[in-house]
C-alpha cells in the first residue's frame, strides 16, 4: 500500500481523511450517489469522518427521510464498541425518557467492499455538533441563550444517567459529541438539504508516479458538509452521540480518549479511572455551553493543565499530592523554554 507521499497533495488530501487509511481493513470508498443494503440509503454527502469511520447523509428510500450513515473500518467490524454499545441499549431503553437524548440508531448491516467486511451504522439525521454552536465573536460568553443552555444540561446528565445506570460509560464527552435533533431537514427535499449543508464537492485522487489507483482507494475524496444554511432552532432536542470509546463498568479500558484541556485529573495523576470520567468532562461541556471556551488549556504538559486546576478548583485530594510533585521534579529536569513555564514553580 502506498504511503501517503505517492499521492498528488490537494487541498483534500491534505484536510479530509487520509489516503493511508483507504487499505485492507480500513475504510471503504464511498462515491455520491452510492447506494446500501440493495438500494435502500442513496449516499448524497458526507457529513464528516472520524478515527474508525466515514458519515455520510444518505436517503432512505423506504422511509423517505434523510439519515446519517456512519460507515465503519473494516477492522471495527466485529470489535465495535458503539455497536455493543447500541446492542445493550436496545435492551435498556424501555421507555425511559432519559434515553431519547441519546441519538437514535435507526439500522444496521454489514457488506463486503474492496477494503473488507464493513459495519454501517444508520442514525437519525442531526444537525451540526455543538461544539460548532457554541462559538462567539465574544471570548467569554456563548451564542446559547440561557433557557437553552439549561435545557441542554438537563439533557446531557439525563443521558449521561441512563447510559451510567445500564452499567456503562460513554469515555468521550465532549461538545463534537452533541447535537440536535434536526426533524424538520430530515423531511426536506434535496435542495433543501443541500441548501443547508452545501452540495457536494468533489476533488480527484492521483498518484504522483501517474499509475492507477489501487484496489479500495477512492478516486475522489469529498468534503465534509460546513453547514452554512444552518439556522439555530433550539427546539429541538440535545442527542448525545458517537459512543466509539464506550466501555463496561468495571472493565475499563487501558487508555481513553483524551484532548488535552479535557483530560480529568485522575487520569493524569493516578493509574485508575472509571465511569466518573464522563462526569468531569460534561462539566467541562456545561462550561463550554455558557462561556464558548474551555476552563482549561495544555500548554504541552501534564504539570500546567493540574495547576490551572488547582487554581480554579482548590487544593487536590491527599493521595494525588505525591504524584503531582513527581511531575512537577520531573518537569524541573528539563529545560524551560519560556517565561509561562518558570511560572508554574513561582
Amino acid at each position: 500500500m502506498a504511503d501517503m507521499s505517492s499521492y498528488i497533495a490537494t487541498e483534500m488530501v491534505r484536510t479530509e481523511e487520509k489516503l493511508s487509511r483507504y487499505r485492507p481493513g480500513g475504510l471503504h470508498p464511498v462515491e455520491i450517489g452510492s447506494s446500501f443494503k440493495q438500494g435502500r440509503y442513496i449516499v448524497a454527502n458526507k457529513l464528516g469522518h472520524g478515527g474508525f469511520s466515514t458519515v455520510w447523509v444518505a436517503y432512505d428510500e423506504v422511509s423517505h427521510d434523510w439519515v446519517a450513515l456512519k460507515i465503519m473500518t473494516a477492522a471495527m467490524t466485529e470489535t465495535s464498541r458503539e455497536a455493543r454499545w447500541f446492542d445493550a441499549l436496545a435492551k435498556c431503553r424501555s421507555g425511559d425518557q432519559s434515553s431519547s437524548y441519546i441519538v437514535k440508531l435507526l439500522d444496521r448491516f454489514v457488506f463486503d467492499g474492496p477494503n473488507g467486511k464493513h459495519l454501517a451504522l444508520v442514525f437519525e439525521l442531526l444537525g451540526p455538533n455543538v461544539r460548532s454552536l457554541v462559538g462567539s465573536e465574544y471570548p467569554d460568553r456563548t451564542n446559547i441563550d440561557p433557557s437553552t443552555i439549561m435545557r441542554m444540561t438537563e439533557q446531557l446528565l439525563k443521558a449521561l444517567a441512563f447510559i451510567h445506570q445500564t452499567g456503562f460509560a460513554h469515555g468521550d464527552i465532549s461538545t463534537k459529541n452533541m447535537a440536535f435533533t434536526a426533524k424538520n431537514l430530515s423531511k426536506a427535499s434535496k435542495e433543501r438539504l443541500f441548501e443547508v449543508i452545501g452540495a457536494p464537492v468533489t476533488e480527484g485522487v492521483a498518484r504522483i508516479d501517474g499509475h492507477p489507483l489501487a484496489d479500495g482507494i477512492p478516486s475522489y475524496l469529498v468534503k465534509s458538509a460546513v453547514w452554512d444554511g444552518w439556522v439555530n432552532d433550539y427546539d429541538e432536542d440535545f442527542r448525545l452521540l458517537d459512543f466509539g470509546e464506550s466501555f463496561v463498568q468495571g472493565r475499563e479500558p487501558e487508555i481513553i480518549t483524551q484532548p488535552g484541556g479535557l483530560m480529568p485529573p485522575e487520569t493524569v495523576l493516578t493509574e485508575d479511572f472509571d465511569y466518573r470520567v464522563d462526569l468531569w468532562r460534561a462539566g467541562i461541556a456545561v462550561y463550554s455551553f455558557v462561556f464558548g471556551g474551555l476552563p482549561f488549556y495544555s500548554i504541552g504538559d501534564t504539570v500546567s493543565l493540574v495547576t490551572q486546576m488547582i487554581e480554579v478548583l482548590g487544593d487536590l485530594p491527599p493521595e494525588w499530592k505525591p504524584n503531582y510533585n513527581k511531575l512537577r521534579m520531573e518537569l524541573k529536569k528539563q529545560p524551560l523554554h519560556g517565561e509561562a513555564l518558570s511560572q508554574i514553580f513561582a
